[in-house]
């Protein structure tokens, strides 16, 4: 039994390191990402911590260059302060990559729509916004990466004058897929 799993360990060893040589160079043209994931987030202009639960999907149409869409749902605050009722959210834009063999900095541009409702209000909202998003992957093999990153969002309070800008941060396992050879 021992034999086999060692086997089972190394012969996917063996299979990741080949699998993922075609992003080991830096070669990511046709690539298309997707994740989901849990978002932790800070309001800069209010003393609340939020949680969203959403996803992004990415195309490389270049090595260095890709579109990304993303979509945010509010889940619940982290404290007991609430601002936020309602929140759903799409995004999307177009980002740079800098990569380095199996290392992927990034950072995009991009704009959206959002949907809102604030805490103590009946009426809902539709904002759009901007965002700045800048991590990291890292290609464990073909099909699979690891990912951090960060994100400012900018919105307007609809029912002040003031902002809505939040921080998020995520990091997780994402899967890709390479669409060319």
């Amino acid at each position: 039994m021992g034999a086999r799993v060692i086997g089972l360990l190394l012969g996917m060893t063996i299979g990741m390191h080949t699998a993922a040589q075609q992003v080991e160079s830096g070669e990511r043209q046709g690539l298309l990402q997707a994740t989901g994931t849990l978002y932790p987030g800070w309001m800069l202009n209010h003393h609340v911590r939020n949680n969203y639960a959403g996803g992004h999907f990415a195309y490389y149409f270049d090595d260095h260059y890709s579109f990304r869409g993303e979509f945010l749902g509010y889940v619940d605050a982290q404290t007991d302060e609430k601002y936020i009722r309602k929140h759903l959210q799409i995004q999307a834009g177009f980002g740079r990559h800098f990569p380095m063999k199996r290392w992927d900095p990034f950072i995009y541009a991009q704009m959206g729509l959002a949907g809102i409702e604030l805490q103590g209000s009946t009426n809902a909202y539709l904002r759009p916004n901007v965002g700045l998003v800048a991590g990291t992957h890292y290609n464990v093999s073909r099909f699979f990466y690891f990912y951090a990153e960060c994100e400012f969002i900018h919105m307007k309070d609809p029912e002040r004058m003031d902002n809505l800008d939040q921080l998020l941060v995520t990091a997780g396992l994402g899967f890709q897929l390479p669409t060319k050879k």
